[in-house]
């Protein structure tokens, strides 16, 4: 697959080295040519140095043969202008980031069509705004460290962390499925190892599990495990950031209430504009004696999205101190993620992780594949894991055989299967039907396709 990303920054590095590793023929535009050949040095792509919103520069980057097109340079416009461009050119596709909410909160608001359609791109994202759904979601559970849907937002995958004092401590995973046998426990992260539960196999106090179930289910069991489903009713914001502007939408919906701390007299007067039902102060955001003025102990969540890292960090932390039910913090630098494994924050944000798992979940649906296609993309468990929905076509060698009969990859688990009316955690002797949407478990890396589950005869 032929693919042209233009920008080299963060998203645009880790894009060119994913979509690199999954056998893309990848050609990178990048206006510093010092970066460039720093990251060319370190990836297997050839590049352009230049600016991507020139047609010349795009001709010479094989635009007009490219699959797919993909703009995450820092300003929306030259992502907009290129991508547009792209198109006209010959790109097959064309993918383009925008951050800026005029372009989309705005858009929407007053019932017009999706921007994408209006302007020829295949797919506009706003990390911000998917962020801040996901942030909104997280709500629903406060005690989940992560929520997500699948199968038309039927199915609910959820990320829990089990305490020492947890019903679930010392609990092996045959007995937790014969007690809780209407969800399944997909993967367990303990400490720096990932686990692909087997029956004989425990879970220990400090371990964070993922679980699958029908949206019904995976509520009743949040309430059966011992985890509160108190509803929130208010939340306080740190941090006047994009990610703020559309998440404060999200929670009103949800008759959530909002206090927004700003950390500028600017940013406090717009915000205060453009949110009339939202209290806006006006303070500084890293200090804590302010903010337990503001009372930030008394809200049922607190979330920390201030465009520094470790101001985040530590006032997640200080919330935590004060026994705030849901906290969550956005964290841009990924290299820090490991070590806040260690700190046991509720909920971490990343908006890149989020980008490129939706990009990389739309550049694998394009794959023309007779078998299947791939509908939904998640990473979980620090990204070691890939939970993917599949829709099965009825030339599949998976249909008719019952689970127990195939031989799938190792670590590779059919975690959920959605058939029609139906919501079905299978088990052995179930069989995949054509039309089934699947939602398989895996290691596995660059996965396309569900029969690539499937050992051949020469691996058993």
């Amino acid at each position: 697959m032929n693919i042209v990303i233009a920008g080299g920054g963060v998203s645009g590095q880790t894009l060119a080295k994913e979509l690199s590793d999954e056998g893309g023929d990848i050609v990178l535009i990048e206006q510093d040519p010092e970066l460039l050949e720093k990251i060319i040095g370190r990836i297997d792509i050839t590049g352009l140095a230049g600016n991507a919103a020139s047609p010349k520069n795009l001709l010479e980057a094989g635009v007009k043969d490219a699959d797919i097109y993909i703009s995450v340079t820092s300003s929306d416009e030259i992502n907009l202008i290129s991508a547009i461009m792209a198109r006209s050119i010959g790109a097959k596709f064309t993918v383009a980031r925008v951050r800026n909410p005029d372009y989309t909160h705005n858009h929407m608001e007053h019932g017009q069509r999706d921007l994408s359609q209006d302007l020829g791109i295949n797919m506009l994202i706003n990390p911000e705004q998917v962020a801040a759904q996901d942030i909104a979601q997280m709500i629903k559970f406060p005690q989940a460290n992560s929520v997500e849907y699948f199968s038309f937002n039927r199915v609910t995958l959820i990320e829990l962390h089990v305490k020492e004092s947890s019903p679930l401590n010392g609990m092996t995973l045959r007995r937790f499925g014969q007690t809780y046998k209407d969800v399944l426990l997909i993967t367990i992260t303990r400490r720096d190892a990932v686990l692909v539960p087997g029956g004989n196999a425990s879970i220990e106090g400090g371990d964070n599990i993922f679980v699958i179930g029908s949206r019904p289910d995976v509520n009743s069991f949040y309430k059966k495990a011992g985890y509160r489903k108190e509803r929130i009713h208010n939340s306080m914001i740190i941090g006047a950031s994009d990610i703020a502007y559309y998440l404060i939408d999200y929670l009103n919906i949800n008759h959530v209430d909002v206090k927004m701390v700003c950390q500028t007299y600017e940013e406090a007067l717009k915000f205060s504009e453009d949110f009339p039902k939202a209290v806006i102060v006006h303070g500084d955001t890293s200090d804590q004696d302010f903010l337990k003025e503001e009372r930030l102990g008394t809200y049922d969540s607190v979330i920390s999205l201030s465009k520094y890292d470790e101001e985040n960090i530590l006032n997640s932390l200080y919330a935590l101190s004060l026994d705030v039910d849901k906290v969550v913090a956005k964290v841009s630098n990924v290299s820090l993620l490991k070590i806040l494994g260690e700190l046991e924050l509720h909920s971490i944000v990343t908006p890149k992780y989020i980008m490129t798992n939706r990009i990389l979940k739309f550049v694998r649906s394009l794959t023309e594949r007779s078998t299947s296609s791939v509908e939904a993309l998640i990473r979980i468990a620090d990204n070691n894991v890939e939970v993917m929905q599949f829709l099965v076509k009825d030339s599949s060698r998976i249909i008719g055989v019952p689970l127990q009969e195939l031989n799938l990859q190792e670590n590779t688990l059919v975690a959920f299967v959605s058939r029609k009316n139906e919501l079905i955690i299978p088990r052995g002797p179930n069989s995949i039907q054509a039309g089934d949407h699947v939602i398989v478990a895996t290691t596995l890396p660059h996965v396309e396709d569900i029969d690539d589950f499937l050992m051949d005869s020469e691996e058993e």
